[in-house]
């Protein structure tokens, strides 16, 4: 009659087999501590702010690069919402609710910019995108800002510039033409060039380099030597030209080429 007993060998299995997935468990356990270890790490020292709040905007936690833009440490914000923070301006309360709102239905957002606030009051320009992530087995979302003042500097003295140098070009004393390589469009004309020739801004950007050619009649406008210029140079030839009149134009022309957007264009200087 048996008691149903396990034997001392079927005790000895059971006990290998508990050790053996205790054994798992606390290795699976130490793996998913050093990768919390190493996502915390990623989290922290982020250069951009990385910032996470729940869906209603209450404040979870920030790395240190938050703390550092805004000026505000994070055990004064933590538990409060973007709003009551002060970090997000209030001008941009609907902005910042769609955007969790589209966050809370697992969307990711496109990056878009705000304003907000470092603890001294003064804004601060970043461009944002925010990610639905889980914490915990819970949803929280998960905010990337970049401050982009150094970029909008950077457009501002670009665009400065960019209209210095159209003054420059507008003002030079020698017609200046620009036109495309590709199809011969005229893409600009200074105002020198519209007394020289007669025909208006408008009239010049329905124009091509060819409409302005006079090689004499019976004879096809030719462009040697425009077209076969290579970026860099600028040789000085003689060419027919013809005004809006029809009167013919004789000119010497300095031809430069420059590449820009995969294209090639050619700047004609008369003279």
């Amino acid at each position: 009659m048996t008691t149903g007993k396990p034997t001392y060998e079927e005790l000895e299995y059971r006990i290998m087999l508990l050790e053996r997935e205790s054994r798992w468990r606390k290795e699976a356990q130490h793996a998913l501590q050093e990768r919390e270890a190493y996502l915390k790490i990623l989290f922290e020292y982020a250069p951009d702010i990385y910032i996470l709040c729940d869906a209603k905007g209450k404040l979870i936690d920030a790395n240190r690069a938050a703390e550092k833009v805004t000026g505000f440490d994070r055990s004064d914000v933590l538990g409060k919402d973007l709003f009551e923070a002060g970090i997000i301006d209030a001008n941009q309360f609907e902005k910042a609710v769609n955007m969790l709102s589209k966050v809370a239905s697992k969307s990711s957002t496109t990056p878009d910019e705000f304003i907000i606030h470092k603890k001294n009051g003064q804004p601060l320009a970043v461009e944002l995108r925010a990610y639905p992530v889980e914490l915990q087995n819970e949803p929280v979302v998960l905010m990337i800002a970049r401050d982009i003042t150094r970029y909008r500097q950077d457009i501002e003295s670009c665009r400065r510039l960019g209209d210095w140098f159209q003054r420059l070009f507008e003002l030079d004393l020698d017609p200046v033409l620009v036109f495309s390589d590709d199809t011969g469009r005229i893409e600009t004309a200074n105002k020198a060039s519209r007394c020289l020739f007669g025909y208006s801004a408008k009239e010049f950007a329905n124009l091509t380099i060819e409409d302005l050619c006079n090689n004499g009649r019976g004879r096809e406008p030719s462009l040697e030597p425009l077209r076969e210029v290579t970026p860099g140079e600028a040789p000085v030839a003689f060419r027919g030209f013809k005004t809006k009149t029809g009167a013919a134009l004789p000119a010497k022309v300095i031809v430069r080429k420059f590449s820009f957007q995969k294209q090639t264009w050619t700047v004609v200087r008369i003279r």
